[in-house]
């Protein structure tokens, strides 16, 4: 699965209950939400390392790219609960019609 795919699912979930989403299925949005983000974080790395269609990158490239990595996960880490969970409804919510 790739993260666009994870998107899909969350909209599947939040459409499929529009009106009055229950706890389960905002939990379970919200957790694939999570889902979608890691899995793209994922993708840029790699797509880093190998370039998104396998190209080779300088080692000044790659440096450049782990350092955003680093500076983002820092990032992530000192986050509030609340603006992680403000995001994640975010990622969630915004491909709602």
């Amino acid at each position: 699965m790739r993260a666009n795919d994870y998107l899909a699912l969350v909209e599947e979930l939040m459409t499929a209950n529009a009106g009055s989403p229950g706890q389960a299925a905002l939990r379970r949005a919200i957790s694939t939400a999570y889902y979608a983000v890691f899995y793209a974080l994922c993708q840029n790395i790699a797509d880093c390392f190998i370039g998104p269609a396998g190209a080779g990158l300088l080692a000044s490239e790659v440096q450049d790219c782990l350092n955003e990595a680093t500076q983002a996960i820092a990032a992530l880490n000192v986050a509030s609960e609340d603006d992680r969970r403000a995001f994640a409804a975010w990622v969630a919510l915004r491909h709602r019609p």
